[in-house]
């Protein structure tokens, strides 16, 4: 048995009377590798390898050797199926270098071959060397031919094959590790709300330190709304041309009072030194002189903003045309970067310095800009999430570009992500429909879940507004508020993320790549657990023991009242918050008189309840009360939210003093220098945001390991567990995705 740690109940897929099987098509514990074939894949000479049985997850496992040292491109190994229909869901857990890359290849019964890329798991952030991955409907494809040829999957799948290989053909050599090849379907999903999970590095607990959003207009209504949520960071241009009209006289007027905004709210600046200057021949600066006058402008915002608390970040997406027209020019980027990182470094040594966000997981630029050393006195390397979709599929190109960066620099910096965001144009009719504005409340608050979770200390969403009214233009659609400045559903969802988040610390991830997501959210004496699905067009049936409070996306009450949860969660809901007292338990505040003061979390239930200090869903039923509820205290209707416009209150009749939330009045804020996410408040500390550290031979399990086997089939598996295992080494990452829809910022 290979397994270091113990088993624990985390997210027990019920697989009984009314609920799906989950079938075992290969645990490779007899007759390994049979049935599996090998090839070399011949095509492309020069690659060599072969199968054999191994160490596997648990227990015995076949292991797939590669050699690309002499060429070729990928080697294979591949097995006939029978009863397996198109559509349907595959699990395996692979052991794999992030810098191999994976491919399914599968044949259907028309004698189509459809290849895909799966992505590593939202999980991947815990996992250690052994990970699930999942073939569905939603894996991402990008070749087929033969039979239909149309790219769909029809009737049963007949052949199915795990290549691997590298994105560059580069001359790696090494093994992959191949176990528990199945079939999943899961109709229901028993939490568990004691279960510890799996343990993520402590520094990336507090979520308000490393939050915050793209600016185009600095108003204070635009200011109030973000610290109202509790965000720190605010990115902003600092245009060059603006900054410089006469060559060599610089000013920072404008942004000097920025600044000044919002240090008075407790908040920080991102300035992006960015665009072209006409003085010096527009758009990037690529001639020896357009890079000295760039480093010139770099170094004067350097000296005038010393000993403040601003980040400067070098270019936006200087991968695409775009902004670095035609595009894919990291050797020019590269000199440019490097230049200002010592002209900055010039005007203020204690400077902070990002790279400039390229618009996508862009592999190949990443290496090409890394090679050249550019980015060895960076503070940060950042890199925006367009293209990530599911946004969860973040998560697994984190730790990926994370392990990049271990490869290239001596001393690698942390990595953030400068932008990211949804515009609901395109998610409904029009970018100003119900259903467009709700679907981009879904994406937004699963995007910044993927964000805490991976740990990144600086996290931006794009955008604070609407950049006009236009309904069917990409770029207008955006926003929390729309162009006229009123709310719209993803600022109240992102609201209802930030109650959750107030006091609390994003602490483990208790499910699997099969499954939802979920993640446990602790406070000094309570525990939230936020699940949602990822994958599009699924539901499922959720069971749970009663919690003190259960709400929706927005923070609306789930669930009658009193008893054990059970209803059906849709990946369209967007995650649900499940309160528990600091043991998991329940035990809501009893009916009318009970008390809930400084309750963290869901305070309370029935009507004469009061919920004092609450931070989050304080209450239930009318009479009730919610002072200094922080954010999105309540329920239904007649709200109330004096001093913080954040929906401050609850049922009819509630009142919600003192709503306001800002970074410095949480216990939040900290500092973020240089090694990641700096210390926070709730006892967060300013250890590095790197994932690689040893969590200890147990990792604090409870329970004895053991797994229920069938030799004919798993009941994938009669109790589904999530393994706490040692953290040997950061996960693994995933194939590089298809190119962005990203915004012109």
């Amino acid at each position: 048995m290979k397994r270091s740690g113990a088993v624990v109940a985390v997210a027990t897929l019920v697989f009984g009377a009314g609920a799906a099987q989950a079938q075992v098509i290969d645990d490779f514990e007899s007759d390994a590798p049979d049935p599996w074939t090998f090839s070399n894949g011949a095509e492309f000479p020069g690659a060599e390898g072969g199968l054999a049985a191994g160490e596997g997850y648990e227990g015995q496992g076949a292991v797939l050797s590669f050699d690309f040292t002499g060429g070729g491109q990928y080697v294979a190994m591949t097995r006939e199926l029978s009863g397996i229909r198109a559509g349907e869901t595959l699990a395996m857990w692979v052991r794999a270098d992030p810098r191999v890359r994976l491919t399914f290849r599968v044949t259907d019964s028309t004698g189509q071959t459809v290849q895909y890329r799966p992505h590593r798991p939202f999980e991947s952030i815990v996992c250690d060397d052994w990970c699930e991955l999942l073939f569905s409907p939603s894996t991402q494809r990008f070749d087929y031919w033969g039979g239909a040829s149309d790219g769909v999957l029809r009737d049963d799948i007949v052949s199915f094959g795990v290549l691997v290989g590298t994105d560059d053909n580069s001359p790696l050599s090494g093994e992959v590790g191949i176990d528990d090849f199945a079939l999943v379907s899961i109709d229901q999903v028993a939490i568990d709300p004691t279960a510890p999970g799996q343990a993520l590095d402590p520094s990336f607990g507090d979520l308000f330190t490393r939050w915050g959003a793209a600016v185009h207009r600095m108003s204070d209504q635009n200011l109030d709304a973000l610290q109202q949520l509790g965000m720190t960071w605010v990115r902003t241009d600092m245009w060059w041309n603006a900054v410089e009209q006469e060559p060599g006289v610089y000013d920072f007027a404008q942004w000097d009072q920025e600044l000044a905004a919002l240090e008075s709210r407790g908040m920080r600046g991102l300035f992006l030194l960015n665009y072209g200057n006409d003085l010096y021949g527009g758009g990037p600066p690529t001639t020896p002189e357009a890079i000295d006058a760039y480093g010139d402008y770099a170094q004067a915002a350097a000296e005038f903003f010393a000993g403040r608390d601003v980040v400067f970040e070098l270019w936006n997406e200087p991968d695409g045309p775009n902004f670095w027209p035609p595009g894919n020019r990291p050797l020019e980027y590269a000199a440019l970067l490097d230049s200002a990182v010592d002209r900055i470094r010039a005007g203020d040594p204690n400077a902070r310095i990002s790279s400039g966000g390229v618009s996508w997981f862009f592999w190949e630029f990443f290496d090409a800009v890394l090679e050249t050393g550019a980015a060895d006195g960076v503070d940060y390397f950042a890199f925006h999430a367009y293209g990530s979709e599911p946004p969860e599929r973040e998560v697994g190109d984190v730790v990926r570009l994370r392990l990049m960066l271990d490869d290239h620099l001596s001393s690698p910096p942390p990595v953030i992500n400068t932008e990211w965001g949804f515009s609901a144009y395109g998610l409904g009719p029009d970018g100003h429909t119900s259903e467009a504005r709700e679907r981009q409340a879904v994406l937004a608050v699963r995007s910044q879940l993927a964000n805490w979770t991976s740990g990144l200390p600086i996290a931006i969403w794009y955008d604070v507004e609407d950049d006009c009214d236009n309904a069917d233009d990409n770029e207008c659609n955006f926003g929390l508020l729309d162009a006229s400045g009123d709310e719209k559903p993803a600022l109240r969802a992102m609201r209802q993320l930030s109650s959750v988040a107030r006091g609390r610390r994003l602490t483990s991830v208790l499910s699997q790549a099969a499954g939802p997501r979920i993640v446990r959210i602790e406070g000094s004496d309570d525990a939230v657990i936020a699940v949602w699905l990822s994958e599009p067009d699924t539901e499922v049936t959720i069971v749970a023991p009663e919690p003190i409070a259960a709400q929706d996306l927005y923070g609306q009450p789930l669930g009658g009242p009193g008893g054990d949860l059970n209803l059906t969660l849709r990946e369209a809901d967007g995650p649900i918050y499940l309160h528990y007292g600091s043991t998991g338990s329940s035990g809501a505040a009893g009916a009318g008189g009970a008390g809930g003061g400084d309750a963290g979390a869901g305070a309370a239930a029935a009507a004469g309840t009061s919920g004092s200090d609450a931070g989050t869903g304080a209450a239930g039923t009318g009479g009730t009360s919610a002072s200094d509820a922080g954010t999105g205290a309540g329920a239904t209707g007649g709200t109330s939210g004096s001093d913080g416009g954040t929906s401050g209150a609850a049922a009819a009749g509630a009142s919600g003093s003192d709503a306001g939330m800002s970074a410095a009045g949480t216990g939040n804020t900290g500092g973020i220098d240089g090694g990641g996410a700096g210390a926070a408040g709730s006892g967060a500390s300013g250890a590095s945001e790197d994932s690689s550290s040893e969590t200890g031979s147990d990792c604090g399990c409870r329970v004895p390991c053991s797994r229920s086997r069938s030799d004919s089939a798993l009941v994938l598996w009669a109790t589904l567990a999530v393994l706490c295992r040692c953290r040997r080494g950061r996960s693994n990452g995933r194939a590089s995705p298809a190119g962005p829809t990203a915004p012109v910022s």
